[in-house]
């Protein structure tokens, strides 16, 4: 499989959940950059990341995998000049995260607000749950009651 074939089967085939892969792509003199696939947009033989409007050729993809390992490209680079990005999201407990950051971008780091919410759960649960919005408590759940994260359901310290 070639990486138009990849690309293609990650954006059009159903069966497929796109962010469950990541792309790992040479940015500039040897360091790579590892990345969510749905933070890339693709327009013809080019790539750009985020919202940066810098546009990559295709051929800068070395790899394209599934969180789990299995590979659907691989091609020769050195693991330890790999960076995992994005790095970190800025979260403030008690500060619903639509105050900071449009529906796009929330969508788009989803999981990674998820997975620092989740961390600031132990810490400070009110705070952290107001990130994501309204909640109400029912026994030990609490249920997002609207917002992007409208049904999610958090206890004992987990974000389910």
């Amino acid at each position: 499989m070639n990486i138009k074939q990849a690309i293609s089967k990650l954006l059009y085939d159903m069966n497929i959940d796109p962010a469950e892969y990541r792309v790992i792509f040479k940015h500039q003199q040897g360091e790579c950059w590892d990345v969510p696939f749905n933070y890339l947009s693709f327009n013809g033989n080019y790539f750009s990341y985020g919202e940066s409007s810098t546009q990559y050729p295709l051929h800068r993809i070395v790899a394209i995998y599934k969180k789990k390992g299995e590979f659907l490209i691989k091609r020769k680079y050195s693991p330890n000049q790999v960076e995992i990005l994005p790095k970190k999201i800025e979260l403030i407990p008690g500060v619903y995260i639509g105050k900071i950051y449009d529906e796009f971008t929330i969508a788009r780091y989803a999981w990674l607000i998820i997975q620092h919410t989740e961390e600031l759960l132990s810490i400070d649960r009110e705070g952290a749950l107001e990130i994501l919005g309204d909640y109400t408590q029912k026994e030990e759940f609490m249920v997002i009651k609207k917002g992007y994260f409208k049904g999610t359901i958090a206890t004992q310290n987990k974000i389910l």
